[in-house]
């Protein structure tokens, strides 16, 4: 039974649904029926040292920022509009302020391995992956509500819902999303080339769209036919051929999933045949394509659609502007921060045609809410849970377009959720208030802050150990193909952190295949190994790449000599000690649950057993260890648990955030109070909206202006 408190909220969040449909339906009969003399971006730039006055300084921060700041508005109110844009721009970062958790340094989980643990081990695997993925959405949630650079996380956003990758189809790689936001920060305001060509190169994105089916034969179109559509050029500038013909020149790039999960070129799945793309045929690489990409002149004309879309006006188009900063774009060599340039130096942005144009995402409402208020909510904890909530989880966009925006922020559901928020903050005990607990925050940030990210340290303590042990702390199998069958029999297996007295190995692969002629095969493999299978100190960085080593049953004591002539004492003794063992490899073999449910395990098992005796006796591993011998390791993975955030005096990270990179007041309604030198000759309407005339005289409500629809625009 629905009580009459619930009936009067419900009819006020209908209400408050069709007012902000109006305003948006207002917007596009104003801009798409009734005819719009166009603002010339080649006019005078006299418009661009006009001093900001409040409306200019409110529209600007709700473009580059998340809405107006009491610092930010203190330093753009005043300046003159080139100025401002300048000054922004100069602040964009390349790393983030907030430290990410301490797991996004470690080596990337064992995902190769899954299906090999135990049930127990694998439920483990499986709720450490959810943590991780949870630690990472508050921190980088903790990163936009505290950044001093709000324009380095806007254009982060931007890239993360152009090149899209989500949680929910990257089987569980956290790790892999993390890199991808990296990626975005380091690259997102320089070279779109570059970020072009590293986004197509990061495992988050390729396993999303299944680069790792694309082969040459066999082309996956997946990613081809996004990286036109969505990356590139849009929708109706290819055809169906150039589809797959793109799609072949992607043949190869893929991930190294023992290797940390980093990317992998692999020359052997490329199809390096006639390519005809755009009309032009050649044998295209990888490289080749995005070099027909970029001289395709829709190239810089959709990106710069994209960001008038997300910068300027969603209820409008200016398109000689477009066009004007396309140009821009494509003869500075497709520099991203002058494309952004052209479109705030433009007449077209300091329209009152852009002012309130924007729907707010739930990012920007949420988190713009707490920068303009400048508090720390109670339970900051469970703003990402709120953001998804309202429409938009973080790392996890609903498909490969990403998330909508526009009118697909404004449904009952989340305009309910946007109410309740604001309710709670502006209440009693809302926001954090206790002097000591601000205090608290204050020491926690000034820490955090100032910490310089640790490298990966796979190995821990690097104790001396018996010269001819080979130890790994995890070992498990991966895929393979089983006896009988008209290919080769083939299996992988894993160790994961492994060492030979000063040798370590954050994973090391193991390959075994058995070919008709020639026998029974051991193999390792660069791509397989984590850092590196074998050093190989006298070669350059490109042969190391491609280097392995094949070891075969029938192979002379001279034969294999010569085949590890480069590798230092360790590595050899790995060879050998991992050749004398088969035995105890294919007793590890037996203890998981590939064993248990797959009869190819058990056959390589038997089978590894049965060639372990013709191994212990070649002459070749009697004269690298010349004594006793051993390879220990443990079946299965369950790493000891790990904090999943940043620690303090060991203890767990505090909840609290500065909002802006300054300290929250203790009360929402205490802003005015607090920031008197802004308030001196403005409202809060003025402060808080890009279109406060709904608030023309009124009084000061900070509730009623927080749940206005108008607010709800940017």
């Amino acid at each position: 039974m629905v009580t009459l408190e619930e009936e009067n909220f419900y009819m006020k969040i209908k209400n408050f649904f069709f007012l902000l449909l109006s305003v948006l339906t207002a917007y596009a009969v104003v801009h798409f029926i009734t005819p719009t003399i166009s603002a010339s971006p080649l006019s005078s730039k006299a418009f661009l040292s006009i001093k900001m006055n409040k409306s200019d300084t409110v529209h600007f921060l709700n473009r580059v920022a998340f809405g107006s700041e009491p610092h930010t508005f203190i330093i753009y109110s005043g300046k003159s509009r080139k100025e401002a844009i300048d000054h922004v721009l100069s602040s964009i970062r390349t790393t983030s302020l907030i430290p990410p958790p301490n797991w996004v340094h470690d080596q990337a989980p064992p995902f190769w391995g899954r299906s090999d643990m135990m049930r127990g081990d694998q439920n483990h695997f499986d709720t450490t992956r959810t943590k991780e993925f949870k630690s990472l959405k508050r921190w980088w949630v903790r990163e936009i509500a505290q950044t001093k650079s709000p324009l380095t996380e806007r254009l982060v956003l931007f890239w993360h819902n152009h090149f899209v990758s989500a949680y929910s189809g990257v089987g569980r790689w956290s790790i892999s999303l993390f890199r991808q936001n990296k990626t975005f920060r380091r690259f997102g305001g320089g070279s779109f080339r570059t970020l072009l060509t590293r986004s197509l190169k990061e495992p988050a994105l390729l396993k999303y769209l299944d680069a790792d089916k694309n082969k040459k034969g066999k082309p996956n179109e997946n990613l081809g036919r996004e990286l036109l559509e969505l990356f590139t050029l849009g929708e109706g500038e290819y055809t169906e051929k150039d589809v797959k013909e793109v799609s072949r020149a992607l043949t190869g790039w893929r991930t190294a999933r023992f290797k940390n999960l980093t990317f992998h070129n692999d020359k052997w799945a490329h199809d390096r045949e006639l390519k005809t793309i755009f009309g032009k045929t050649g044998y295209h690489s990888q490289e080749d394509l995005i070099n027909l990409l970029l001289d395709h002149p829709r190239t810089s004309e959709f990106i710069s659609e994209k960001f008038w879309r997300y910068f300027v006006s969603e209820t409008w188009k200016d398109k000689k502007t477009i066009q004007h900063s396309a140009k821009i774009f494509r003869e500075s060599g497709y520099n991203i921060t002058e494309l952004l340039r052209s479109l705030l130096e433009s007449k077209a942005f300091w329209s009152p045609k852009a002012r309130g144009s924007i729907i707010k995402s739930p990012v920007d409402f949420v988190l713009g809410t707490i920068r303009s208020l400048r508090v720390s909510p109670q339970n900051f904890k469970q703003t990402e849970n709120t953001l998804k909530n309202m429409g938009q989880e973080l790392f996890n966009p609903p498909n490969v377009g990403g998330w909508p925006g526009f009118r697909s922020w404004v449904t009952p559901s989340g305009l309910i959720e946007r109410v309740k928020y604001v309710q709670n903050l502006t209440s009693t005990g809302g926001v954090v208030s206790d002097p000591k607990e601000i205090k608290n925050i204050e020491k926690y940030f000034a820490f955090i802050s100032k910490h310089k990210e640790r490298t990966i340290d796979i190995f821990g303590e690097r104790i001396e150990v018996d010269p001819n042990t080979f130890s790994a702390q995890h070992f498990l199998s991966a895929y393979g193909r089983g006896f009988g069958t008209k290919r080769r029999p083939n299996l992988t297996i894993g160790f994961i952190n492994a060492r030979l007295n000063k040798t370590f190995w954050g994973t090391l692969a193991i390959g075994f295949d058995v070919r008709k002629e020639k026998g029974f095969r051991i193999k390792f493999r660069e791509h397989k190994c984590y850092p590196r299978c074998f050093n190989y100190d006298n070669l350059d960085e490109f042969r190391k790449r491609y280097k392995g080593l094949n070891i075969e049953l029938r192979d002379s004591s001279q034969k294999v000599f010569r085949k590890i002539r480069l590798f230092n004492n360790d590595e050899k003794k790995m060879v050998a000690i991992v050749a004398g063992s088969l035995d105890v490899i294919a007793e590890l073999l037996s203890n998981g649950r590939r064993f248990e449910r797959s009869q190819k395990n058990r056959d390589w098992a038997t089978y590894l057993q049965e060639q372990s005796q013709k191994f212990k006796n070649k002459s070749w591993i009697k004269q690298i260890l010349k004594s006793e011998y051993q390879l220990t390791a443990s079946h299965g993975y369950r790493p000891k648990n790990k904090q999943m955030g940043m620690m303090m005096s060991g203890k767990p990270n505090i909840d609290g955030i500065m909002p802006g990179g300054y300290t929250p007041i203790d009360n929402p309604a205490g802003l005015r109070e607090a920031n008197p030198k802004i308030f001196k000759n403005i409202n809060l309407a003025d402060y808080l909206m890009v279109l406060p005339g709904e608030f023309e005289g009124k009084e000061n409500n900070l509730l009623g202006i927080l749940t206005s629809p108008v607010y709800n625009v940017r």
